[in-house]
């Protein structure tokens, strides 16, 4: 299910940029215009700052966690942004503001937002389930 999410998010994500660039010249209000903006920088900073912190792994561990907690804040923040996107893309007057091309691309945006994150949380939970559970040992917790 993780794989399957990530891999519909991800193409979401490229046709709805393609839907972006179409109209691109279209007369776009700034909010979505600023939403989208951010949205693809932030998660695109997330991939560069993991990326990084995995080349600092082994020579500075604390490094690579400072790295991959700012990642993980840079994804959240990314796929927020795509969210919002799409809800204020539907709010409103926006039938008669927001073009065509950035509707239907607002709409793959935050779908594929939802369901990267979905994915990644997927991910995570079956990480934590193939995990071995560590057993407490009796003699610490008793004092003896």
């Amino acid at each position: 299910a993780a794989g399957g999410s990530l891999l519909a998010g991800f193409a979401g994500q490229l046709s709805a940029c393609g839907h972006f660039l179409r109209g691109w010249h279209d007369d776009v209000p700034f909010y979505l215009l600023c939403l989208t903006l951010v949205c693809y920088f932030l998660l695109t900073s997330a991939l560069v700052l993991a990326f990084i912190g995995l080349q600092r792994k082994q020579t500075a561990p604390k490094v690579h966690e400072a790295f991959r907690q700012s990642a993980k804040a840079a994804l959240l923040g990314g796929l927020a942004a795509g969210l919002a996107a799409e809800v204020l893309c539907n709010a409103g007057d926006s039938l008669r503001v927001v073009p065509q091309n950035w509707r239907v691309g607002c709409g793959m945006l935050g779908a594929s937002c939802g369901l990267l994150l979905l994915g990644l949380l997927a991910a995570q939970v079956d990480g934590q389930a193939g995990a071995p559970v560590e057993e407490t040992d009796e003699s610490s917790t008793t004092g003896a």
